[in-house]
């Protein structure tokens, strides 16, 4: 690996050698990040920690800080130090590590800003390690020390459990991870809303990434700390939340989904010579780059009684190529993982956006979850079915109005179903832990 040529540098090494039978290198640079290169079964795993100094009681800050997050504590001659150590997920660096890099980097700041929003609370000052020499010095002077911080194991992700509320007996009731793989919200939009917000609060913390499909502004409130939160009937300490709203254009939609099947879902035609034609291009010439190779491999056909057709089919993928055609691209624009994002569905006719949801579940998506606010995204048959066949890819949750509204096959994956009853109250239906009636917890955020 050549260090000159990554991001953020120059990086200067601390050690290299071997973990656990496997190459290992680990490198800083001069905003005293810390990178991992781990060589594993021929592939390379890359790893970026970023360091914080820490004024104040720490120790119950980490505790509410979700993410992987160690803290150093060493007595100096003059002072106490006291270091957080923010660490990213491990990641497959792939044919671009630099790209992977700055993905990495991108998380950690993100992870960085919340922490500073609630150190407040815990009145804890924070500050970055390249502002003490001395602190840098002490802890790269010692690779041991240094190596302490970084999660290298690879074990199963089990997940935390996540408080939903209280179960009429007065227990607290908590669902893991495997609970919340496939969820249904039912009940009226408006109602379901601070259930929706609960269960973005528990994805976040149990360290995966939201993405909520929503049009409202409701969820930007998440910035804040709830003001009102009872923390002596739920063992918890409110909280604000990283917020990001973005268009369905700033991911994009992969070209790689777009079917004949769904591209005629899209254009909203019957069988006819006209998509004969484009069907038949689509299956024999296999992936086109973009909507307009396809268009110009329809204008490419001479037969004389297939003119017309083709002239048609041609214009109708012009079409689709000027209202839609910036949307689709051949790889997507994830955002930055450790933040709620926000996606804004805007005006698209419905297809756009069922063929975006079906391009994210399509995406790597193991430290995401999904939460859609809107039952109409599944109303396209071409395409619910195959959202439906994608919907275990990635933890995911949809609002339904009534039960009779979730499609059979879908109800048939559920992992759990809440139902607004009335006020605060709702019914849970867990598959492997039963039903239960519940009194939502308050949010953690405004």
């Amino acid at each position: 690996m050549d260090s000159d040529q990554l991001l953020f540098g120059p990086w200067s090494p601390i050690f290299k050698g071997d973990w656990t039978g496997h190459p290992i290198e680990v490198l800083e640079n001069p905003e005293k990040m810390v990178l991992t290169v781990l060589n594993f079964d021929g592939e390379q795993y890359v790893l970026l920690n970023k360091f914080l100094i820490a004024e104040g009681y720490v120790e119950k800050l980490i505790e509410e800080m979700p993410g992987k997050n160690s803290f150093i504590f060493k007595i100096l001659p003059s002072k106490k130090l006291k270091i957080i150590s923010l660490s990213s997920e491990i990641k497959k660096a792939g044919k671009d590590i630099n790209e992977k890099i700055r993905d990495l980097k991108a998380e950690l700041e993100k992870r960085k800003e919340l922490l500073t929003s609630i150190s407040a609370r815990y009145s804890v000052n924070i500050r970055e390690l390249k502002e003490s020499p001395e602190a840098a010095e002490l802890l790269f002077s010692e690779p041991v020390l240094s190596l302490t911080t970084l999660t290298l194991k690879r074990t199963e992700k089990k997940g935390k459990l996540g408080l939903l509320g209280i179960k009429s007996n007065g227990q607290l009731l908590y669902v893991d991870r495997a609970s919340m793989r496939s969820v249904a919200l039912i009940g009226e939009l408006e109602k379901m809303r601070k259930c929706l917000q609960v269960l973005i609060e528990n994805s976040f913390l149990d360290n995966l990434s939201p993405m909520i499909i929503d049009k409202s502004d409701y969820f930007e409130r998440m910035v804040s700390a709830n003001q009102s939160f009872d923390s002596a009937v739920f063992p918890l300490s409110p909280m604000g939340f990283p917020i990001e709203r973005i268009k369905i254009g700033d991911i994009g939609i992969s070209f790689a989904v777009l079917t004949a099947k769904r591209l005629k879902a899209l254009l909203r035609v019957k069988e006819s010579k006209s998509f004969d034609i484009i069907s038949d291009i689509m299956e024999k010439e296999g992936d086109f780059a973009t909507l307009e190779d396809l268009e110009n491999k329809i204008m490419e056909i001479n037969d004389e009684s297939q003119r017309f057709h083709a002239y048609r089919a041609a214009r109708w993928i012009s079409l689709i190529e000027r209202l839609y055609g910036d949307l689709f691209k051949k790889r997507l624009e994830m955002p930055p993982e450790r933040q709620i994002t926000i996606i804004d569905p805007g005006n698209y006719r419905k297809e756009i956006v069922e063929l975006f949801l079906l391009s994210l579940l399509q995406e790597s998506m193991e430290n995401r979850a999904v939460f859609v606010s809107n039952q109409n995204f599944l109303k396209t048959a071409a395409l619910r079915e195959d959202i439906i066949d994608n919907i275990e890819k990635a933890s995911s949750c949809f609002v339904f109005e009534d039960e009779i509204d979730i499609p059979k096959r879908m109800s048939e994956k559920i992992t759990m179903s809440i139902k607004y009853v009335s006020n605060n109250d709702f019914a849970v239906k867990d598959r492997k832990k039963g039903k239960f009636r519940i009194r939502l917890r308050d949010t953690l955020s405004a």
